[in-house]
């Protein structure tokens, strides 16, 4: 497999693995300030009275010009897609795997007992399009195992293992209802 020609999702799963669930992640207001900025910067250095040709002004094309296209590759080209297969945890950045856990880690706890929600923000003006982190913690130590960043509320109300669940009156994280004490903080919730 040559770093030109990505693999397609089939050939990232092994013999029999099957994509369950898929989530996005939202194009960050982090990167959109990178592209204004850079595309803010860039005039001004132009119009400057600095001679353009000057090595400050050279240094400053380059910078906008890899900031840029760094930008672009990460929220155009290749956006961070989670998924849950049958088998794994997935990170993907376009077609290929950043991080995965293997479901089998969670042994006999099911998966929605080690999972939980936190409120990132909302996305709108009038704060109608929450963003969440969905955080998946090992069933042995509470240490979290992988976190699925900046997913839209849409792409979370399909995803059964987040049904009937509770929130921390410490952390503000929601967990499963049947949980007796939070994942995140170990406060109890009966």
């Amino acid at each position: 497999m040559s770093v030109d020609n990505p693999p397609t999702i089939d050939e990232v799963l092994h013999p029999g693995e099957e994509v369950e669930w898929a989530g996005k992640e939202r194009t960050s207001f982090n990167y959109a300030c990178i592209i204004g900025l850079t595309l803010f910067v860039i005039p001004i250095i132009v119009m400057s009275p600095i001679p353009l040709f000057s090595p400050i002004a050279l240094l400053s094309y380059l910078f906008g010009i890899v900031v840029f296209s760094v930008t672009i590759r990460n929220v155009v080209l290749y956006p961070k897609w989670y998924r849950i297969t049958n088998r794994r945890l997935l990170e993907m950045r376009g077609k290929r795997i950043g991080k995965e856990v293997e479901l089998s880690r969670f042994g006999d706890t099911p998966l929605r007992e080690c999972v939980a929600v936190r409120l990132d923000h909302h996305a709108s003006e009038r704060g109608s399009s929450p963003v969440n982190d969905i955080i998946f913690f090992d069933p042995e130590t509470s240490k979290p195992l992988i976190m699925f960043n900046d997913i839209w509320y849409m792409y979370t109300l399909d995803l059964e293992i987040l049904s009937d669940r509770q929130k921390c009156s410490s952390c503000d994280i929601e967990v499963n209802s049947k949980l007796e004490k939070c994942l995140a903080c170990g406060q109890s919730l009966v």
